[in-house]
C-alpha cells in the first residue's frame, strides 16, 4: 500500500502535514471551536488546488504539452504538487 504525505501551508506560512493541522487544530480546538478540523482541512485542499492551478495557468505552451503528457502516461501517481516545476515555482 501507497500513503502520500501532502504538505500544506499553515496561516503562519510553516509547512504542515495534514496530521500536524489536525494536532495544532485540537490543540487550538478549546479556542475556537466555531471552525472544525475538517473544514480547515477543506481550506488547505482548496488552497493548494488554487496554487496548482495559478501554476498550470502560467505555462508555457511546451511545458503545457509536457504536463499534459505526464498525467497521461503516470495517470494516478502523477502528483502535480511534488514535481520539480512545481517546487520551484513554489519558493519563489
Amino acid at each position: 500500500m501507497i500513503s502520500f504525505i501532502y504538505l500544506y501551508f499553515s496561516n503562519n506560512n510553516k509547512m504542515e502535514t495534514s496530521k500536524e493541522i489536525l494536532k495544532n487544530n485540537n490543540t487550538n480546538n478549546n479556542n475556537n471551536n466555531s471552525i472544525t478540523n475538517e473544514q480547515r482541512l477543506n481550506e488547505q485542499r482548496l488552497n493548494e488546488t488554487n496554487m496548482v492551478n495559478d501554476y498550470i495557468s502560467q505555462l508555457t505552451p511546451l511545458q503545457l504539452k509536457a504536463y499534459q503528457i505526464a498525467k497521461e502516461h503516470l495517470k494516478t501517481s502523477f502528483d502535480i504538487t511534488r514535481s520539480n516545476g512545481y517546487q520551484e515555482w513554489l519558493h519563489k
